[in-house]
């Protein structure tokens, strides 16, 4: 039988990386690997943000509601409160 264990508990980049550095080097390999891959290349970033500057200036710069978009983070778990993290744990441990 096999059981597993979700608990999300927020790290510093510093915490992060010393974790990583305690990997074997398959597995840093494998991560940087993930990272080149999910990246953005400098130049797509910096294109974007000059077609958004330019759609500012002329007015046409779509954005939505901040209310929908610290609607999607929560749904998507990047963001939540502390009491429901501190239940999250609770549960985790129950």
């Amino acid at each position: 039988m096999e059981a597993t264990i979700d608990i999300r508990i927020p790290l510093t980049i510093n915490q992060l990386v010393e974790i990583v550095k305690q990997l074997p080097a398959k597995e840093k390999r494998v991560i940087k690997e993930l990272l080149n891959e999910e990246s953005t290349p400098k130049e797509v970033i910096l294109q974007n943000l000059k077609d958004d500057v330019r759609s500012l200036q002329n007015g046409t710069l779509q954005t939505r509601p901040a209310a929908d978009f610290l609607k999607e983070l929560k749904e998507k778990g990047y963001l939540c409160s502390a009491k429901s993290q501190t239940s999250q744990m609770r549960q985790a441990v129950s």
